[in-house]
């Protein structure tokens, strides 16, 4: 009896000062988490205050200096003997998948507008075209569907010779374990053929 009283007065007496899984994260007596990523090499001691201050301004620091590349234009003056010329030179990151994406899409939907749609193939009106493609693993784009409406197979093929045969090169797009993925896409177009 002694034994089975001593036994439930010290179960007692251990979980009167334990703290539940749920009072401890609700409670906000668990330190967080400090956001940072081991790599091969680093310790798993803490870094001081004043040294994770000096990494997050060495970072903004770095963050400012490549806002301010980007902004830095040079200008050269280039003379011949027969013309003069002024050449902007700017300093800046490489283009993004968007932007070359941007610039492709610009160039050619001029060149469909001037080429392909004054064509007696194409009839009067608006068209429409959903143009699906995919960014392969190495960067390159290759068309997965094109669709128009209205229907038009003229301005469909059109579309695959002169503009999607010479798409640009891209960046792969990355998952998060830094391997590249394939990536489907999606491109709206519009054209109008007005009277004649």
């Amino acid at each position: 009896m002694r034994t089975l009283f001593l036994v439930i007065a010290l179960m007692t007496g251990l979980t009167s000062g334990a703290q539940t899984l749920k009072d401890a994260l609700f409670g906000g007596k668990l330190k967080s988490d400090t956001g940072m990523v081991l790599k091969k090499g680093d310790s798993l001691q803490l870094l001081p205050d004043s040294l994770v201050k000096k990494r997050a301004d060495s970072l903004k620091a770095a963050a400012v200096k490549v806002t301010q590349s980007e902004k830095t234009k040079v200008s050269v003056q280039a003379t011949d003997s027969t013309s003069a010329a002024t050449v902007e030179e700017t300093e800046s990151a490489p283009k993004t998948n968007d932007q070359i994406w941007k610039q492709f899409i610009d160039e050619y939907s001029k060149e469909i507008e001037t080429a392909v749609i004054p064509s007696k193939k194409i009839k009067k009106g608006t068209y429409t075209l959903y143009i699906d493609y995919a960014i392969e693993t190495d960067g390159s784009v290759s068309t997965v569907n094109i669709i128009c409406v209205p229907e038009n197979s003229y301005l469909v093929e059109q579309i695959k010779t002169r503009m999607m045969a010479n798409t640009p090169q891209l960046h792969p797009v990355l998952m998060s374990n830094g391997k590249p993925r394939r990536a489907l896409k999606k491109q709206l177009l519009k054209f109008e053929k007005g009277a004649d």
